[in-house]
């Protein structure tokens, strides 16, 4: 309830971007404990698939795996590391004009086991799902949109206990103009693995001159690297990010605006009143028109 209650009070560029986020967790960690005929594939049919990539299937196999009744269509293979042994696991995944399905597959002895399945964004933003064989983890995007507003979101899952679990977000980036003036707010983040437990983020935040400003258009006029901890809590089952001084929660990997923005709040104040002349204009001081 109170995640529902906090999709409530978004602006509505966040709404799709977290009501795909519950679709994906509901299904990504639903347990496939069953080994119903819908849940397993046999070597031949997985074969046909890699054989087949971005060609059509037959009926019957599409309904196997994607479990609707619609004409199949093209379907894309991804082979990679998943989970924590030496063996690979399968992604079949599909795109549409708004959403996709991606469905994750263990290999057993004789069989591919279905281990989850998530939904794919590709509604303001068309970045395939991929897999980070040294992260382990299956990656997927969703995006924010709105007036002067733009983000993709990085969505990291992984296979543990047979299931296929969401285990960490990150903000990859994210623009949005700054209030009163023709600057705007850019946000770029790249992660690296340290140890299966621990995960750090270096996001980069930049503040740049609006078009407007003559030779200074684009010229950052404030920018600070903040790098973030991300540490497995085996109860949770993903990682949670380290506290940061300044921060207090993590609204920061989804959405810079709900925390980022006001940490550096101060800063870019006394830029837009003390700063040099071109930055106090860039940020829309009226004195400086």
């Amino acid at each position: 309830m109170v995640l529902i209650s906090r999709i409530l009070t978004l602006p509505i560029k966040h709404i799709p971007l977290l009501l795909t986020f519950l679709t994906f967790g509901l299904q990504a960690c639903h347990s496939q404990k069953s080994q119903s005929a819908q849940s397993i594939l046999t070597t031949f049919e997985v074969d046909t698939f890699v054989q087949s990539e971005r060609t059509v299937v037959s009926q019957r196999l599409w309904e196997k795996v994607f479990g609707n009744k619609k004409s199949p269509q093209p379907v894309h293979v991804l082979q990679g590391n998943l989970d924590q042994d030496e063996e690979n696991e399968l992604v079949l995944w599909i795109e549409g004009d708004m959403l996709g399905s991606a469905v994750c597959f263990d290999h057993q002895v004789e069989h591919w086991t279905k281990l989850g399945e998530i939904v794919l964004s590709f509604f303001h933003g068309n970045n395939p799902p991929s897999i980070d064989n040294q992260a382990k983890m299956l990656l997927t995007y969703d995006y924010g949109w709105g007036s002067g507003y733009g983000s993709e979101v990085l969505n990291f899952c992984q296979a543990r206990n047979d299931s296929l679990y969401y285990v960490l977000q990150l903000l990859e980036t994210e623009t949005v103009w700054v209030s009163g003036s023709t600057a705007h707010r850019v946000i770029h983040t790249t992660y690296k693995v340290i140890s299966p437990e621990k995960i750090e983020a270096v996001l980069v935040y930049r503040v740049l001159a609006g078009d407007d400003m003559g030779r200074y258009s684009g010229k950052t006029i404030f920018s600070q690297n903040l790098v973030l901890e991300h540490h497995w809590d085996k109860d949770q089952k993903r990682f949670l990010p380290a506290q940061y001084p300044g921060l207090t929660g993590d609204d920061y990997i989804t959405d810079g605006e709900f925390e980022l923005d006001a940490l550096f709040a101060e800063e870019i104040r006394k830029l837009k009143f003390h700063g040099p002349k071109w930055k106090r204009r860039a940020l829309g001081n009226a004195e400086e028109d």
